[in-house]
């Protein structure tokens, strides 16, 4: 793989196009096992796997780019971006074990249980530092970002391990009476634990410690519908260390979400259909920052929130 990107000239500051060049070899071995069996006729079925993944880096990152934020958003919660043509980044791979167990009712249920274990090298991390004078003057860094500070990624030289469980539930309601039969529940769970010498510091939404979800869905004949509800537990989202702005061991979260969705379909002609989805029914915001320090009186408090608030869309759809 070749990337090129942008260069910056320190001595001129002047930009020069596709002058950053940059390649890469992703040759490896990925190797799998797959098992399965099955008993009481069928009903249960367990599955178990071992495989070796990996996840390749943007190219972007290869490319080498300077991204800076808003000057109206908060310098605490919106970084500038840099990704200087680091082709020294190496993929994460990682070592997963999962666990399945599905148990199928006679009369269109589903029970299931998940587990997995993944155990990960060369992890990738976000460093986020302060803008330094010496960073400004060489990116061309107006005055403006002094208060920002700069995120880029890096590879982590820690084991680190992500363990999931997963619980789903599914059952159509055929015990209903003939005029009201076509609906179908589901519900699932997952929980999700972290360890690792930086445990304590990864961040994002994929190390959600839990999350809910549940729907209930209605098919006959020409209608078709259904309503979801989702939540998504707390999560650490940035972590501030060694930052002399900032307090160390300052943490900031993204808050508990939860939304409403909605959406249905009537099936006019065999080639023609109207439909209406709606999103966010409740008009809960999209996303809550708290921010939290040792010193904090009163535990978090709220930095930002964003909310696009209800959305709705009918349209017609069809096939020539």
């Amino acid at each position: 793989m070749t990337g090129n990107g942008p260069l910056r000239n320190a001595e001129s500051g002047e930009w020069m196009e596709r002058a950053t060049n940059n390649k890469k070899n992703y040759d490896n071995w990925f190797p799998s096992v797959n098992l399965q069996y099955k008993l009481w006729e069928d009903r249960i079925v367990v599955r178990a796997s071992w495989f070796k993944s990996i996840g390749r880096p943007n190219f972007g990152i290869y490319n080498g780019s300077l991204r800076l934020p808003d000057l109206g958003l908060d310098p605490l919660t919106h970084y500038i971006e840099l990704s200087s043509g680091n082709a020294d980044l190496k993929p994460w791979t990682a070592h997963t074990w999962r666990g399945e167990i599905n148990y199928y009712f006679v009369k269109g249920g589903l029970f299931q249980i998940t587990a997995f274990t993944r155990d990960y090298t060369n992890r990738h991390v976000e460093t986020i530092t302060p803008v330094t004078d010496e960073l400004r003057a060489y990116y061309g860094i107006g005055e403006e970002y002094k208060d920002y500070f700069i995120s880029t990624k890096t590879n982590s030289p820690h084991r680190f391990t992500l363990r999931e469980l997963s619980l789903y539930y599914r059952q159509s309601l055929t015990f209903l009476p003939s005029w009201a039969r076509g609906f179908t529940v589901s519900a699932g769970v997952t929980w999700r634990t972290k360890s690792g010498t930086e445990s304590d510091t990864a961040t994002g939404s994929a190390y959600r410690p839990r999350s809910y979800k549940t729907s209930l869905a209605y098919s006959r004949g020409r209608l078709s519908a259904r309503v979801s509800w989702v939540l998504q537990g707390r999560y650490i989202s940035s972590v501030y260390e060694n930052n002399d702005n900032v307090e160390p061991g300052t943490r900031q979260y993204r808050r508990e979400r939860s939304w409403l969705s909605a959406d249905a379909s009537f099936r006019i002609t065999r080639r023609l259909s109207i439909f209406a989805q709606g999103s966010n029914l409740l008009d809960k915001p999209d996303s809550e920052s708290e921010v939290v320090s040792p010193s904090t009186p009163g535990g978090a408090q709220l930095s930002s929130t964003k909310s696009s608030g209800i959305r709705i869309t009918f349209g017609l759809q069809g096939s020539f």
